[in-house]
């Protein structure tokens, strides 16, 4: 496999549009996006850190004042979040699946199977 002659990437100049987002993405982040509690937690253990997922799977949007609770609330709302909530609730039912099929004496049991589960966000 041959690597593109693109590789790699270099830097945006300082006069590039999309850098000039990036830098007001960067900075929203971290001035007003620190009222929300989500995005504090993100940026300080990881927004792939047991922390966050505990944070996402409670789904309470607290952040500091009004508009820091509807910025934590968009958020909680974001698609990506919520597939994560519906991985969490069909992984849920799958423990309790496993308990059941462990409480059956085995003479009566199936014999037991591989189940695999997995989220697909659909629009309500």
């Amino acid at each position: 496999m041959t690597i593109p002659e693109t590789f790699p990437v270099q830097p945006q100049t300082e006069w590039a549009p999309k850098r000039w987002a990036y830098d007001l993405l960067k900075l929203g982040l971290n001035t007003v996006g620190r009222l929300s509690n989500g995005i504090r937690i993100g940026q300080t253990y990881g927004f792939d850190s047991g922390v966050m997922l505990d944070y996402v799977y409670t789904n309470r949007a607290s952040g500091k004042g009004i508009i820091g609770r509807a910025i934590d609330r968009g958020f909680l709302n974001s698609k990506g979040w919520r597939c994560i909530r519906n991985r969490g609730v069909l992984l849920g039912l799958l423990f309790t699946l496993a308990r059941l099929i462990r409480s059956v004496p085995h003479r009566y049991a199936p014999r037991q199977q591989i189940l695999i589960l997995s989220c697909r966000f659909r629009e309500a």
